[in-house]
């Protein structure tokens, strides 16, 4: 029988031994974050991302960004830090001495709670504006019973007295069959061949006292603020619509709301919808 020679008996046992040297040094050795400062911030980032393909260089700084910004609490939005070397130090600081896949793993978790966030408030978003829509039609009925017998636009004596301002002077029968003390009156006012309207305005009216059922009144809107109007070179030409689109109670609970634009309520909702989809 050949016996093994020594140094072949000392080579088998060493072998295990350098094996988990190896181990360790190839872990020693992997890039990891290092908080100290901004530069070796960006040093330990460049050298964890620089063997990756350029898609993954891309997804791997998303994700440095994203665990940054998670870190941002309540508090520090009030004051937030503009110096991006301040930001970088303070945000980074909690992954002093972690490794790629330790990041990315904890990316992960983060991003996961991100998306069930955004899935959250995209739907009650969804259902604010269904609700919204769905009760649209029986807003306009209630609201049409709050009928604008006239429109004009008018002068009147300024606060001092001293010169005369254009107003809105409306003329409102209730109709409805209970007071109300607050209107919002949606004033339109246009000029031709203008590419956009002179007043796109609407007004948050409260009565002087309760508007009974069965009552007309007068509003007068003093256009103190909207300096354009002083400017119109042939106000006779005006074309000017008065919609009330909001009323409220004697409580000031409001009763029916037609304010929102359901054009654009429709294409937010489909905006809304296609991104639900995409983070499903």
């Amino acid at each position: 029988m050949i016996k093994p020679r020594k140094n072949t008996i000392i080579a088998i046992l060493l072998v295990p031994t350098l094996l988990v040297l190896l181990y360790h040094y190839q872990r020693l050795s992997e890039p990891r974050i290092d908080a100290r400062n901004y530069s070796t911030i960006i040093h330990s980032i460049d050298a964890m991302g620089e063997t990756l393909p350029d898609s993954e260089q891309i997804k791997f700084g998303r994700a440095v960004r994203s665990l940054m910004e998670s870190n941002i609490t309540d508090e520090d939005k009030k004051n937030p830090i503009k110096n991006s070397y301040e930001f970088m130090e303070k945000y980074m600081s909690k992954y002093d001495g972690w490794t790629r896949a330790q990041l990315m793993a904890e990316w992960e978790v983060v991003h996961q709670k991100q998306m069930e966030a955004d899935k959250a408030q995209t739907l009650a978003a969804i259902t604010e504006v269904e609700n919204r829509q769905s009760t649209q039609a029986s807003a306009q009925m209630l609201l049409a019973t709050m009928e604008v017998v006239s429109a004009h636009l008018i002068n009147t004596p300024s606060a001092d007295l001293n010169t005369l301002i254009p107003a809105l002077e409306v003329t409102v029968k209730n109709n409805f069959n209970q007071p109300v003390s607050r209107l919002f009156l949606h004033a339109l006012l246009t000029q031709p061949e203008a590419s956009a309207p002179v007043l796109d305005k609407i007004y948050n009216q409260p009565m002087d006292s309760s508007f009974l059922p069965g009552q007309t009144a007068v509003i007068k809107i003093p256009l103190s603020d909207e300096s354009s109007l002083g400017q119109l070179q042939d106000p006779d030409k005006l074309a000017l619509a008065v919609t009330i689109v909001k009323m409220a109670d004697t409580q000031d609970n409001i009763i029916a709301d037609a304010s929102f634009d359901s054009a654009q309520d429709t294409q937010h909702l489909l905006e809304l919808k296609n991104h639900l989809a995409e983070i499903q």
